[in-house]
């Protein structure tokens, strides 16, 4: 084996020797093979990556657009300035001009981003994991209406057997003062009717 300095000489020993060999070369193969399956994706691997991918690209762009958003503001502040006639018009006219520089670069960068991200294949996973965000979303806000609802038709509820008591306390409370005042009458014809004893 190596150099030749060493070989075998019986058909056994030739034998063992190719054995050896096949043997070495298994599990050499075995152990590429290994590397190799250990250092792919599989396929939902390689789905979870590019969703993470896309939503770290989306983060990404609403930074830049933020920017874009904070550069423009600033110019539109400048441009008051300077209509102002400040003593710092110079000085605001340059900030201008570099702000209105970065701007450019900004928004080139921004509109960029998004052509790449717009790019971007979006698989049937990614289409069915959107639309459960996008149902699980109008979900809760169906679910937070008709909590309101229920909550607004109880009160309504309690409401109207509040003004039953109200209406009924209110019958009773009148006919109880038809009732005095009859009593009320009664007395002082009673009264009317009786001489003064002096």
């Amino acid at each position: 084996m190596g150099y030749g300095d060493f070989f075998a000489v019986t058909h056994m020993g030739r034998c063992m020797a190719v054995v050896v060999v096949f043997l070495g070369v298994y599990l050499s193969s075995l152990i590429i093979l290994a590397l190799t399956v250990s250092s792919t994706m599989e396929p939902k691997e390689v789905n979870a990556y590019n969703i993470v991918f896309r939503l770290k690209a989306k983060e990404d762009l609403r930074i830049k657009a933020a920017t874009v958003v904070t550069h423009f503001a600033k110019i539109i502040s400048l441009k008051r300035k300077i209509k102002g006639n400040n003593s710092r018009t110079g000085f605001y006219k340059k900030e201008l001009e570099q702000l209105q520089s970065r701007l450019a670069i900004s928004l080139e960068i921004f509109s960029e981003t998004r052509n790449s991200i717009g790019k971007m294949d979006v698989g049937p996973e990614e289409l069915l994991r959107q639309l459960n965000e996008k149902f699980e979303r109008d979900f809760k806000d169906t679910k937070a209406i008709l909590k309101s609802i229920l909550q607004l038709d109880k009160q309504l509820t309690l409401m109207e057997c509040n003004n039953h008591i109200v209406f009924d306390a209110l019958v009773e409370s009148i006919a109880y003062t038809r009732e005095l005042k009859k009593q009320y009458q009664l007395m002082e014809s009673q009264q009317k009717q009786q001489p003064a004893l002096i």
